[in-house]
């Protein structure tokens, strides 16, 4: 229903439950086409880019028109 735009999902530990935890939440994402990350080195580069910017100056562009 767009109330969520990105899904940042980063395993605490290797115990079953959090695996299977956090795999409902990955396939949901997955599921409704809602971008995913799951590594936390490029989550925090991610966030730190976000920081860095105006979000409101910000144009969404085709991936042609960076070429």
């Amino acid at each position: 229903n767009g109330e969520i735009d990105l899904v940042i999902n980063i395993p605490k530990s290797a115990e079953k439950v959090e695996l299977d935890s956090d795999y409902i939440i990955r396939r949901r994402a997955v599921d409704l086409n809602i971008p995913l990350i799951t590594n936390i080195q490029f989550a925090k580069r991610f966030v730190k880019a976000l920081n860095r910017y105006d979000t409101k100056n910000l144009q969404i562009k085709s991936w042609d028109e960076y070429n």
